[in-house]
Order: structure tokens, then C-alpha cells, then sequence
């Protein structure tokens, strides 16, 4: 009996390994609506449990199947640009569980992830085609750096299904998302929020510790991913960053601006979102600047939503543009973001 329980017990702790390892069975754990939706007070919540923070006030409301949503009758729904075709190429603020094609100007809308950006797009001559590339100020290093997802080295790079399976499967558990995959599977559950969050308290108060994956704005009103509020982690709001590496930067920017004009795209645009931490707390050391420096270098060739001047500008204590315990903008901070780029859309085509 021992042993057939002994069997049971790490079948179930293997099966669970297997499932926290795989993103797409993670995905799906997430998006049933059968498992505890640990996003619902912001994803900066989940690692810091201070009670705080534990609010969703000015934050997307969820549906059944855990996704977030702003309250419909402050979501942008503009009326259509007949054959106007947009394409994203983005991060987690512009998937499209955060943006649907109704609350775009373009009469088609489809999002491609900025870790895995096409190789090629078949556009439609016969319609008016647009790019946008969006990408968090945090994995600019990700996406244009040296062998970056956006380097020639990555796009052409073929890999077998084998290698795809090892990817996921035979990733070490001292994996960060696997710990975070892990630690949802066996301890996301209500019963455990009240020992977390007294464990949390408990550590600031006593010793002025959070949790490894965060910080606190200097008056304390917001929390922030340690990987965009310290100094060393690449991304960060305040890594130094020499004027050299920002070359690089828009040489890769401009590699792929080229390489998407010439598959027909009749208009590319690349938006830099800022990090957090850039907007609500760049007093913490010394912000470096990146996507002003980005933005204004004389050898960039792609046109830029400025929306890092947009945010600056109209981010305040009363109206924030960014949930207090999430790494997002939110409602407010998205729908400007929704309203500069349908302007854009139906301006340019009253230009044309």
C-alpha cells in the first residue's frame, strides 16, 4: 500500500513538473476558468502579497475565462477605415487579450508576439497595410540586441519539433517561470492568502524586505518588477547605457523597419511603451533615457508613436496610467495609447 501511494504521489508531482514547464498547457490551465486567476489584483500582487496592493480599482475587469478587460463604456470603439489592414507585432500590452479588433479604426487586426516576430507577411496590395512594432522598454535588449528576436540570426533560424518539445520539457526546475508555474499550481489557492500575506507583512515590517521580484516606489504607492527598478538587469530603467549600444539599437531597429517595408507595408511605426518604473518612479537612481535617446537618434528611419511623451504627460497621482500593484498601464493609460493610434489611422487616410 505504501509503495503504490509512494507510486501516486510522484506521478502527481511529475505530472504537475511536466505541466509547469509547458507554456501553452500553463496557458490553458490559466484561461479555463477552473483554477484561481492570480492576475486579478495585478501581477505584481501575486509576487509581493502585500494586502496593500490588493485591490482592482482602475484594473481590467476579468471574464469567466480569466482574461482582463477595461469596463466596456470606457473602451475605445471607432467606426472602420474601409480597407485598412493592421498588423501588430507586440508584447503582453497590446495581446489581444488586452486589445480586440473592435476597438481599432482598421476594418482587420492581428497580433504577432515580439518574441516570435514573422519571418514573412503575405500583405494584401490591394489594401492600405500597416505595422506597428511595439515593444516595453524592458525587452528592447530582448528584441534588438546582439542575437535579438529580431536579428537575421533568429528570424531564418530553423529548429526541428525535437528541439521545440526539449525547449519546454527539459527546462531545469531552478527556471524562474517554472518556480512562478510551480508555485501557482500548489499554492495559488484562497486558503493560502492570509499566511502570504502575513509572511509578507511580517518580512517589511520587521526586516524592510519584499520579495525578490519587487520593489516600492520611494513614497511607497506603487510596487515595481525589480527587473525594471534596480540597476543591474538588463532593461532596467536604470542600467547605463552607452551611447554605442543605443547605435546598435537603431541599427537593429532600422534592419527590421527595412526588412517589413520591403514584404509591402504601406505604413511601419515602432511605439516603445515605458517601463513602469520609467513613469511612476524614475526618482529611484538615475533614469538613462533609453527611449528619448532611442526616438531622437538622427540615424533612425522608422516613424515612432511618442507615447513615452504621452504617458509622462499626463500620468499623475490623481490620474494614473498604470495599476499600482500590475507591471501595466491601466484602462486609462491603454485606451490613450488605442485613441493616438486610431487618430493616426484615420488621419493619414484623410492625407491620402
Amino acid at each position: 500500500m505504501k509503495k503504490i501511494t509512494a507510486f501516486s504521489v510522484a506521478f502527481l508531482l511529475l505530472g504537475i513538473y511536466l505541466i509547469a514547464v509547458n507554456g501553452d498547457w500553463m496557458g490553458k490551465i490559466y484561461n479555463s476558468g477552473y483554477f484561481p486567476n492570480i492576475n486579478q489584483y495585478g501581477d505584481l500582487y501575486k509576487f509581493s502579497s502585500l494586502k496593500k496592493f490588493k485591490i482592482q480599482t482602475q484594473f481590467p475587469y476579468l471574464d469567466k475565462k480569466g482574461y482582463y478587460w477595461c469596463e466596456p463604456d470606457s473602451t475605445p470603439h471607432p467606426e472602420k477605415v474601409k480597407n485598412t489592414l493592421l498588423y501588430i507585432i507586440g508584447d503582453s500590452f497590446t495581446a489581444p487579450i488586452i486589445m480586440t479588433p473592435d476597438m481599432f479604426a482598421s476594418e482587420y487586426f492581428t497580433h504577432h508576439h515580439i518574441y516570435f516576430p514573422p519571418t514573412t507577411i503575405a500583405v494584401d496590395s490591394n489594401h492600405r497595410n500597416i505595422l506597428i512594432i511595439e515593444v516595453v522598454e524592458k525587452h528592447l535588449p530582448i528584441c534588438f540586441g546582439k542575437s535579438g528576436t529580431f536579428s537575421t540570426e533568429k528570424l531564418t533560424q530553423v529548429r526541428s519539433l525535437k528541439q521545440k518539445i526539449g525547449d519546454r520539457v527539459l527546462k531545469p526546475v531552478d527556471n524562474k517561470i517554472t518556480n512562478q508555474n510551480l508555485e501557482y499550481l500548489l499554492f495559488s489557492y484562497p486558503v493560502f492568502d492570509g499566511i502570504k500575506e502575513t509572511k509578507a507583512a511580517f518580512n517589511k515590517n520587521i526586516f524592510g524586505k519584499t520579495d525578490v521580484n519587487v520593489s516600492l516606489s520611494r513614497d511607497e504607492s506603487n510596487l515595481l518588477h525589480i527587473d525594471e527598478s534596480d540597476t543591474l538587469h538588463a532593461g532596467s530603467s536604470f542600467e547605463k547605457i552607452s551611447n554605442s549600444k543605443i547605435d546598435s539599437l537603431v541599427s537593429s531597429i532600422n534592419e527590421a523597419y527595412l526588412r517589413y517595408k520591403n514584404m509591402g507595408f504601406d505604413e511601419i511605426y515602432l511605439s516603445l511603451i515605458p517601463n513602469k518604473t520609467s513613469i511612476v518612479a524614475p526618482d529611484l537612481f538615475t533614469y538613462n533615457h533609453i527611449i528619448e535617446r532611442i526616438q531622437h537618434h538622427p540615424a533612425l528611419k522608422i516613424p515612432v508613436i511618442d507615447v513615452y511623451s504621452m504617458l509622462k504627460s499626463q500620468h499623475s497621482e490623481k490620474k494614473p496610467l498604470y495599476h499600482p500593484s500590475d507591471i501595466h498601464w491601466n484602462c486609462m493609460g491603454r485606451n490613450f495609447w488605442l485613441n493616438y493610434v486610431n487618430n493616426q489611422i484615420v488621419k493619414r487616410e484623410k492625407e491620402q
